[in-house]
């Protein structure tokens, strides 16, 4: 398992790339609202199994793409179930 995590204005979002037992990489995301710098008060959008979990040949690609969605659900404000964030 691979982690990145990045601070993007009031977030913060935390990416894996999680090792398949087909081989390769499959990319998870979770987003939190940040609380006077603690991240660990509220979740605003996760997916353990971005792509319909598709696999990454190397675990930086699966950990760009879950950057990426985590940026996009920020940007959408589309929170789980489409709730805004």
């Amino acid at each position: 398992m691979n982690f990145q995590q990045l601070d993007a204005g009031d977030f913060r979002i935390y990416a894996v790339a999680f090792d398949s037992a087909q081989g390769g990489y499959v990319a998870g995301v979770e987003v939190r609202r940040l609380r006077n710098g603690n991240a660990a008060q509220q979740v605003v959008f996760s997916d353990e199994f971005l792509s319909g979990g598709h696999r990454f040949d190397v675990p930086a690609d699966a950990l760009n793409y879950a950057l990426t969605v985590g940026r996009q659900a920020i940007g959408s404000g589309a929170g789980p179930g489409g709730a805004r964030i």
